[in-house]
């Protein structure tokens, strides 16, 4: 039965149809990856003008743990937090990266297993050599290709462009949007305090004057106060 299996293995080009169908499994997988940290780089550099769902979700969570700890502690940490949960397809990025791994373990075993098999048959080793000599093209043109998308290398540029907004953009609107509420509350505390001071002045004078008693006569300083509250108004 293993000499049929073999010479059927022999015979056939089941090895190199399912050597080929993992390269094209792992390069798409790659090419994929590398589009789709590529893209999220661009959009990285502007989250505030991006309609991306996922750089918004990480901008949100930024903002809020700044406006609640008056700072974040390690933003490329949160980003890759964000980058773990992301899924396509129902899977994590990162599965799909070793995904790509498999394919080219898998592509080492069947051409071993190939090479076995092509010497139990007693074929020659002209045939186990190109066996061989097929897997190593392969699993280095896989390599290649690994190289120049560079999956790993975009993905650490989109998670510097992230982290290069977020610290040195948006922190800073957030500093200033914190002084400028600031700014605002003190401002209404003290035009609140101006009504206040000029409230007491009328009750003072109008209680007097409906008493039969004249006014009395109010200072410069009260007079300012009336003058400013009045401006506030008009």
């Amino acid at each position: 039965m293993l000499a049929g299996f073999s010479e059927w293995i022999s015979r056939t080009w089941a090895t190199e149809i399912a050597v080929l169908t993992l390269f094209t499994a792992a390069a798409a997988i790659r090419c994929g990856l590398g589009l789709y940290y590529g893209r999220k780089s661009t959009q990285a550099a502007d989250i505030g003008n991006t309609k991306d769902k996922l750089l918004k979700q990480i901008a949100l969570k930024y903002e809020g743990t700044y406006r609640l700890n008056g700072g974040v502690a390690n933003t490329a940490a949160m980003i890759e937090k964000f980058l773990y949960r992301d899924r396509r397809l129902g899977l994590g990025l990162m599965t799909w990266q070793h995904i790509t791994t498999i394919c080219k373990l898998s592509i080492v075993v069947l051409c071993a297993l190939r090479c076995i098999l092509q010497y139990e048959a007693g074929e020659q080793w002209e045939g186990m050599i190109l066996t061989a000599a097929f897997g190593t093209y392969v699993l280095l043109m896989l390599e290649l290709l690994e190289r120049l998308v560079d999956v790993d290398g975009r993905r650490e540029q989109m998670i510097c462009m992230a982290e290069d907004y977020l610290d040195n953009v948006l922190a800073e609107k957030l500093v200033i949007s914190e002084i400028s509420s600031r700014r605002d509350a003190m401002e209404q505390a003290r035009v609140q305090q101006k009504r206040e001071q000029y409230d007491n002045i009328f009750a003072q004078n109008t209680g007097k004057a409906g008493a039969g008693k004249p006014g009395r006569k109010i200072s410069m300083q009260e007079a300012d106060v009336i003058t400013d509250v009045l401006e506030e108004y008009l």
